[in-house]
């Protein structure tokens, strides 16, 4: 999953729809500041209590991308969303075996849903029912010990989709001023999983506006020789634009 990859994907549908009559489309580039906790380990590496968080996006050659297309015609409309996080750990974790290690997780997401929306004069709800496919590569390296001597590194990656039911609500306070709130679980190839977000935006054109809000990512899997138990958030910037 590469950012070329997924820009034309977005790119592609947003020409696909933006052909047919009536069709309302929002596109969401995002920065999101984000730092993970949690255990990850497979085979006999583990490392528990790892706190990763995002390269500078200024200075980095592996910055964060995350964005959005959504359409929508009259109530009914998709979702498509991306997200790949090159997450470094700052300080060594405790590890199974053989002793302190250091994690480079690397996570993957990408989200297709169908979408309702209902309309209750102000406040706007859509639901969203659909798939998220993850692709988590991780890095271990754990420190040298009695055991291992001059260390020892190992790299996993694994993939996984998950169905997941969301819904959003989005609430005017004012004139060009509204809140949102959004919410998701699924499971299936994960245990389980869950997204909370919470954001206000100013809209300063008809079809521009500026975002900000938090996010939270939860992930918990046991399967195929591979676990991770974490938890992704942090700060979010977006820039809307619909058409």
């Amino acid at each position: 999953m590469r950012h070329p990859l997924l820009l034309g994907l977005l790119h592609s549908v947003a020409s696909v729809a933006h052909a047919q009559a009536d069709w309302r489309l929002e596109v969401r580039p995002s920065l999101w500041a984000a730092r993970m906790k949690g255990d990850v380990g497979f085979g006999r590496f583990s490392a528990s209590d790892v706190e990763a968080m995002s390269p500078n996006v200024f200075r980095s050659p592996h910055a964060d991308f995350m964005g959005s297309l959504e359409g929508r015609k009259r109530r009914t409309g998709f979702y498509l969303g991306a997200i790949y996080l090159p997450l470094k750990q700052d300080r060594p974790a405790p590890g199974g075996f053989p002793n302190n290690g250091q994690a480079w997780p690397r996570p993957q997401t990408c989200t297709v849903a169908a979408t309702r929306r209902d309309r209750h004069v102000p406040t706007v709800s859509h639901l969203s029912f659909g798939l998220r496919a993850s692709d988590m590569k991780v890095g271990l390296a754990m420190a040298p010990s009695a055991l291992a001597r001059s260390g020892r590194s190992a790299f996993k990656r694994t993939g996984r989709v998950d169905r997941l039911l969301g819904v959003r609500v989005t609430q005017p306070l004012a004139t060009r001023r509204i809140v949102t709130g959004h919410a998701d679980i699924g499971a299936g190839g994960s245990d389980a999983t869950w997204q909370m977000a919470a954001g206000a935006e100013y809209a300063f054109l008809a079809a521009r506006s500026a975002r900000s809000g938090c996010r939270l990512v939860k992930v918990d899997d046991g399967g195929n020789g591979f676990f991770d138990n974490l938890l992704s958030g942090g700060p979010r910037r977006e820039s809307p634009f619909a058409s």
